[in-house]
């Protein structure tokens, strides 16, 4: 599908993919989607193909995750446009995800929600200083997609869990703490990192002449700020519920009680289900994450939270949600249950 919302460039065995809506914080369309599934599908057989990159335009995002605007503008009407975008999203997520290439992504500036599904999902993952990491979804009324109740399961020591049900932001230090950065490059560096990979030998073994170059332009980043507060992070999140987890953080520190505002301020069904997706994610291959989240996005987008977050957060921007339940006790287990719920022939599949 030809779009200039997206580029596609050859350069020596380096297929580049890059991002093309700045002005929109390359936030992805329908049609990039589908665009960058077509070309990575051409790419995996092509043998003057040997790595895979992918960047933002501009300086201020590598992409902040999926036209949510788009999907709220579609309203309930359209939600079989919405199923149909996240289905085609999921699938481009899997094929990054096991793609058979080396595939680096290049994340700056806001990264977020469906920029890490084409991010982070990715074999290696480089940040520059201004990254702004992060899985937004409970602020708007959504849960972690894209990948994401398995990439933050497997975050060390229930960080992920945390910074799935809180929606916070992790710069480039607390991203590589996290595993979700695997080399701090500077920004300014990008470019040649790119032209590097560009003119790089493949006859022998592409990943270890990928990793040579990624490394020999890596810097340590600075000390994680996350570190400090780790272990009350592990042992709050260690809870079965995520009622257990609030209490817990408003009985530790000052950073603590705000973890656990910060959680009671954000749908209080989305972050339930955030919880709830992000433990099973843990016991769950990446497929079976994709395919639980599949219901889970079809059953959020057609409920009020989620229509009325995009609303305060996005449209109107008066950060005011009215959200349907007045507290995380009010949000019933059989309502979380009922998110997961199979859909017979609707069902999420790779193809």
């Amino acid at each position: 599908m030809a779009t200039d919302q997206v580029l596609f460039e050859q350069k020596g065995r380096l297929g580049l993919i890059t991002l093309n809506r700045p002005q929109a914080l390359n936030a992805l369309t329908p049609e990039m989607v589908a665009a960058m599934d077509d070309q990575l599908s051409a790419w995996e057989t092509d043998a003057n193909i040997a790595v895979v990159a992918i960047r933002g335009a501009g300086e201020r995002a590598m992409c902040a995750g999926g036209d949510i605007r788009l999907i709220y503008d579609n309203g309930i009407e359209g939600l079989a446009d919405s199923a149909a975008f996240y289905h085609l999203e999921y699938r481009l997520n899997r094929r990054i995800k096991v793609f058979p290439k080396p595939y680096v992504a290049f994340m700056t500036g806001a990264t977020m929600g469906g920029g890490c599904g084409v991010s982070v999902n990715g074999r290696y993952r480089v940040g520059s200083e201004t990254l702004k990491l992060a899985m937004p979804e409970t602020a708007i009324g959504f849960a972690p997609d894209v990948g994401g109740s398995f990439f933050l399961s497997r975050m060390p020591r229930n960080i992920g869990l945390w910074a799935g049900v809180t929606a916070s932001q992790l710069r480039v230090a607390d991203a590589v703490l996290g595993h979700l950065v695997d080399y701090f490059i500077r920004a300014e560096r990008f470019e040649s990192v790119i032209e590097a990979l560009a003119a790089a030998d493949y006859s022998d073994e592409p990943d270890e002449a990928v990793c040579e170059i990624l490394a020999m332009n890596a810097s340590a980043p600075d000390a994680p700020a996350l570190k400090e507060y780790v272990d009350e992070i592990d042992a709050a999140f260690d809870a079965t519920t995520l009622e257990g987890a609030v209490a817990a953080l408003e009985g530790g520190s000052d950073w603590a009680k705000q973890q656990a505002a910060v959680i009671k301020s954000h749908s209080p069904r989305a972050v339930k289900v955030a919880f709830a997706l992000i433990k099973a994610g843990a016991q769950s291959t990446f497929e079976e994450c994709l395919a639980r989240e599949y219901r889970m996005s079809l059953a959020m987008v057609s409920h009020q939270d989620f229509h009325e977050g995009v609303r305060s957060k996005i449209v109107d921007k008066d950060n005011a949600p009215k959200w349907a339940n007045a507290s995380i006790a009010d949000v019933s287990d059989a309502e979380v249950e009922a998110v997961f719920a199979p859909i017979g022939d609707k069902e999420w599949t790779p193809a």
